[in-house]
């Protein structure tokens, strides 16, 4: 599970372990059920994720624990990768109906800060509100373009992104944060602290991983309906969303620390998953232990 995978990055290289935990969840987003859902505010919030991971650039390893977790992901379920597309138009017609119909799974750009200048201005810019549509994995996303009109069915669409502090803040405006592009992120920032002149592959432990990462992606398919929070969990919750909101925040990040709530519901049903609390057929709820884990 997760947990294996955590311990399996930390062991293999000297990146900060915030990042592993990002990867990982971005990496069980990418197989995550679309059944596996939690009721809220009249809607439902899905266990996507999307992750972006800042640090400095050849110090701090991010590209190195997001490709770790993606050769992991490649080997035992490699449809879960979505071909990185160069277009609006080449994105929409992966994930379409009309096209490859690959609607679920996760998009990985390591190299972050590329994608923010490409997708400024030009061909690229409507990628940035397509993703956007697509976080709340609506029913149905529809859009007609010059020959046909393009459909994309219940997607799950997760990121993993790397990107180094100078190009965050060279390629993002305030808009981005208020509301935008980069609230719906979990954002991991770190910094080396530990040092591994000669990392260690363990192509056994490696193997087994992947198995297991096979099977959930196999076997997940039967998850039934989350009912919301246990009865031990709603007081943990209900104190730490307290807190948040009395948190004194700057008028620029109130709406990106508005969405928290979200991104931590995620986080949950994907530790849930995980742990097999959410996997069988009997209806569940998030108990105390998931919810102080997320």
């Amino acid at each position: 599970g997760a947990r294996d995978a955590a311990l399996f990055l930390i062991r293999r290289t000297d990146a900060p372990v915030a990042y592993h935990v990002g990867t990982g969840l971005a990496v069980l987003g990418a197989i995550a059920p679309k059944s596996l859902t939690m009721p809220w505010a009249g809607g439902m919030i899905a266990a996507n994720f999307w992750t972006l991971i800042v640090g400095r650039s050849g110090t701090d390893r991010k590209t190195t624990s997001i490709n770790l977790g993606l050769d992991i992901l490649r080997r035992g379920t490699a449809s879960a990768v979505i071909p990185t597309p160069g277009s609006y138009e080449g994105a929409i017609t992966t994930m379409s109906n009309e096209g490859s119909g690959r609607n679920s799974g996760v998009v990985v750009y390591p190299e972050f800060g590329t994608f923010l200048a490409q997708s400024e201005r030009g061909y690229m810019g409507p990628l940035r509100p397509f993703y956007m549509e697509l976080y709340d994995c609506p029913p149905t996303y529809e859009r007609p373009l010059v020959k046909k009109t393009y459909t994309v069915e219940e997607p799950r669409l997760s990121l993993l992104c790397g990107i180094a502090p100078a190009l965050l803040e060279r390629h993002t405006a305030t808009a981005d944060w208020e509301g935008g592009f980069l609230s719906r992120f979990a954002v991991f920032h770190g910094t080396r602290d530990r040092d591994f002149p000669i990392p260690t592959t363990a192509p056994e432990e490696r193997d087994g991983l992947v198995s297991e990462l096979g099977r959930l992606s196999r076997g997940g398919n039967d998850t039934a309906a989350c009912l919301g929070f246990a009865a031990d969990g709603v007081p943990i919750w209900s104190r730490w969303t307290e807190a948040l909101r009395r948190l004194d925040v700057p008028d620029r990040i109130e709406s990106a620390v508005s969405r928290v709530p979200v991104v931590a519901i995620k986080a949950m049903l994907l530790l849930a998953f995980d742990l097999g609390i959410a996997r069988g057929m009997s209806p569940w709820a998030i108990p105390a232990e998931v919810v102080r884990a997320g």
